[in-house]
């Protein structure tokens, strides 16, 4: 690192789901040439994925990677670190060093919800954290059965707690709630 360059090189995260953005965040990673005495970047990149495989956020991530490897001219490595919520990867991406040689994936939700809900969870998203882009969006639906009788969210509610432990669902991830 150069002793002359007094610019903070903030930890980086990536945010969400999508591969729209790959040559935006290439750009935005420019800045932390400053930091280092070759020009960035000089070795691999990680790219923390705070969830197992298989999910959205590791596609995302393993799609994105050999097209932000090919922008950078070095290799992007996917880690997945998964665990309490996002919590290890997030962590993961606030010990890693200020030099932009760590990204992650992250959901906004949880950036924002995590420090809502845990009080201890040690990180600021706002200060520990820059957000280079926001890659996608996606919908969330509730979808029933034909033979639940209920025509609208209201009906639904009703029909739940009318009749508890009758229904169950499953979310995107494929775990039950």
């Amino acid at each position: 690192m150069r002793d002359d360059c007094d610019l903070p090189v903030p930890r980086i995260a990536f945010i969400s789901v999508g591969l729209r953005d790959t040559a935006l965040i290439a750009a935005c990673l420019g800045f932390a040439a400053c930091a280092v005495a070759q020009p960035y970047p000089y070795k691999p990149v990680t790219l923390i994925v705070p969830v197992s495989a298989g999910g959205p956020a590791d596609i995302l991530a393993r799609t994105v990677a050999p097209q932000l490897s090919k922008i950078l001219g070095q290799p992007v490595v996917v880690e997945n670190r998964p665990g309490a919520s996002w919590k290890i990867g997030t962590h993961a991406l606030l010990r890693a060093p200020k030099d932009g040689y760590t990204l992650s994936v992250v959901s906004p939700a949880v950036l924002t919800l995590n420090p809502l809900i845990d009080r201890a969870i040690g990180y600021d998203p706002l200060r520990d954290f820059t957000l280079l882009t926001h890659a996608t969006d996606g919908s969330d639906v509730l979808v029933i059965h034909p033979s639940v009788p209920a025509k609208s969210l209201q009906e639904l509610v009703a029909y739940a707690k009318a009749n508890p432990g009758k229904l169950c669902g499953h979310r995107k991830t494929g775990g039950r709630s």
